[in-house]
This record gives structure tokens, C-alpha cells and sequence, in this order.
């Protein structure tokens, strides 16, 4: 009896033991389970958040590549932050032409109250002393984080605290828009609804979407700079009564002025893309050629006396021509240009 009731206690504490381990590894193994569970779902969302980020970044490189007025620009890059990036609101201001104060010029999440409010308010840039948000990150052209408006309420103006309050921001990221070390504007996202925190990483990825679209606002206004030249350059040489020519190296025309369509009897469009040559006989072509050649060998202006060209209606009429080179921003010969006088 004594042997049999060992054996059943010992039987007994070994399928405790038995039990007790396997509870334990079930355990262990749940929270393994729970463990990679978390741990996949934590890196399934850094993948999202780089895709979205990567997709970010072509959108508005897509964006800032294809538009050259600077409202559209950016109202696309505004929209692009509202879609790709999970902040509550967000705006783009910039500087005026004098620069003395920012204007509102796009944005998202903001009611019509507060979108009012925004465009109504002056943020003044010529008092170096201010201390709302947007005028000190666009004037120190740093970022500006503010983690909660109610206890860094120090840190801002009167006026600047007043309106935050007023549309409720919570937390806030300002980021200057700046080009070659000259301030365009800023890039603002804020918190209303959303309770995660405002981090580092959000800074470095505004910071890169405001940096793009500086360059791409540089780009506009160069571009609408080039084109007010253009055009008054264009507006110049059609006021003019010589004819004004540009030819590539082969004699083709690129460019002329009405003047010259007048001097040979032809439209502008039948002109462009026609070779020297088939305006003028043999002997002419050769002198023109030689006339090209030379310009070309020196680099210098040269001055012909004696052309005779062939009219549409085949009448003829002779020219005075002043001939330069055209060089490339590279300095390489590309083509040549011309002032005939009949």
C-alpha cells in the first residue's frame, strides 16, 4: 500500500509538473506570438509610411516639374501634403513682393471661418522683434515645433497665442521655404483632432517638401522673368525696319522678324525651317557661305555689302547684312544672326 500510494503521488506530481511546464511554454509562446505580432505590424506600418512618404515625393516632384505659375504650384503641393501625409491641417504662406508681410495663398483641413481668419490677418515680416511662429521661422529660416500651444504659451505672441487658441491648434510644425538663403515663404501643418505627437522625422520630411518647392518656386519666377525679357526682346526687333535674322550652323532659319518676311515677299511660317540658299542664286549662296565661315573662324561681327535675294515673285533686291556669331551658355558656336538692311 505504501509503495502503491508513492507511486500514485509521484505519478501525480509529475503530470503537475508535466502540466505546469507546458503552461509556461503556452505562455511563453503567446507572447512570443504577441511578441512578432506587434513587432510586423510595427514594421508593416514603417513600409507604409515610406511608401507613402516615397509616393510624397513623386507626386510633387511631378507636380514641381510640370507648373510654372506658382499658385497652381502650390496648390499641388498642398494637396499632395493633404493626401499622402496624416496631419490634420496644413498651409502655405508667402512673402508679398516687398516683403513685408505673408499672405495666405493655399491650404487644407481648415474650416471657412478659420480660412478667413488667415487670409485676413497680416503676418507683418518688417518687425525683426516679432515673435509669432511663421515670422520667426521664415526670418531665422529654421523650423519651428511646438508640441502643445497651451503650456509653451511663452513662447508667443500675444496676438499669435490668441489666434492659435482661437483655431484650436494643439500641437504645430512650421518649416521655412528657403532658396539659396533667400526666404519665400513657410510650409505650416498642425494638430487638432489627431493625438500623436509631432516628432523630428516629421520636421526632415517638411523640411524636404519645402526645400522642393523652393526650387521649383525659384524656377517659376525665372521662368516668367526669361519670358518678360523675351517678350520685350521680341517686341524690339518687330518695331524695327531692318530685317532681323537668326540661322543654325547649316543656314536654316530659326528666327526672323516681319521686317524681314516684308524684305523677301514670303509669310513668317513659310520663312522658318527654309535654308538660306533658296533665297538667292549661286553666287550669292557662296558669299553668304564665306561671309558665315569667316564669322565663324574669328568669332567676330562681319559686314557684307552686296547680297542680292530672290523674292517669292522671283523680283530681286540687294542687302546690306551685319553678321554675328550665336554662342550657347557653354561658350560653343550654335548659329548665327543678322540685321539686313534693303
Amino acid at each position: 500500500h505504501h509503495w502503491l500510494l508513492a507511486s500514485l503521488i509521484g505519478l501525480a506530481a509529475a503530470l503537475a509538473l508535466s502540466l505546469i511546464s507546458t503552461q509556461l511554454e503556452k505562455r511563453e509562446l503567446i507572447r512570443t506570438i504577441q511578441s512578432q505580432k506587434a513587432a510586423a505590424h510595427e514594421h508593416l506600418d514603417q513600409l507604409n509610411a515610406r511608401y507613402s512618404n516615397a509616393q510624397l515625393v513623386q507626386e510633387i516632384g511631378q507636380a514641381t516639374s510640370t507648373i510654372i505659375e506658382i499658385d497652381a504650384l502650390i496648390s499641388a503641393v498642398i494637396g499632395t501634403v493633404s493626401k499622402r501625409l496624416d496631419f490634420d491641417r496644413g498651409v502655405i504662406m508667402l512673402a508679398n513682393t516687398e516683403k513685408t508681410r505673408l499672405e495666405y495663398i493655399d491650404g487644407f483641413g481648415y474650416s471657412k471661418g478659420h480660412e478667413k481668419l488667415l487670409r485676413n490677418n497680416s503676418f507683418h515680416l518688417d518687425r525683426p522683434k516679432a515673435r509669432g511662429f511663421f515670422v520667426r521661422a521664415f526670418l531665422d529660416q529654421k523650423p519651428f515645433l511646438m508640441q502643445d500651444v497651451q503650456s509653451d504659451q511663452d513662447k508667443l505672441s500675444r496676438r499669435s497665442l490668441a489666434m492659435a487658441l482661437e483655431m484650436g491648434v494643439k500641437s504645430l510644425i512650421c518649416v521655412p521655404i528657403v532658396y539659396e538663403k533667400e526666404s519665400f515663404g513657410i510650409l505650416a501643418v498642425d494638430t487638432v483632432k489627431s493625438k500623436r505627437l509631432l516628432t523630428q522625422s516629421d520636421i526632415n520630411l517638411l523640411m524636404g517638401v519645402a526645400s522642393q518647392t523652393a526650387i521649383s518656386i525659384a524656377n517659376a519666377r525665372s521662368f516668367g522673368k526669361l519670358q518678360v525679357s523675351e517678350e520685350k526682346y521680341r517686341s524690339i526687333l518687330e518695331s524695327i525696319d531692318d530685317g532681323y535674322f537668326e540661322v543654325d550652323l547649316t543656314g536654316n532659319l530659326m528666327f526672323l522678324n516681319e521686317s524681314t518676311c516684308r524684305m523677301l515677299g514670303y509669310r513668317r511660317h513659310e520663312l522658318l525651317g527654309m535654308n538660306y540658299s533658296q533665297f538667292m542664286d549661286t553666287l550669292t549662296s557662296e558669299k553668304v557661305f564665306r561671309t558665315f565661315s569667316a564669322v565663324y573662324r574669328t568669332g567676330e561681327a562681319t559686314r557684307a555689302l552686296d547680297w542680292k535675294m530672290l523674292r517669292k515673285d522671283k523680283s530681286e533686291c540687294f542687302v546690306q547684312a551685319l553678321v554675328s556669331l550665336i554662342r550657347n551658355p557653354a561658350g560653343e558656336p550654335i548659329g548665327f544672326r543678322g540685321l539686313a538692311r534693303d
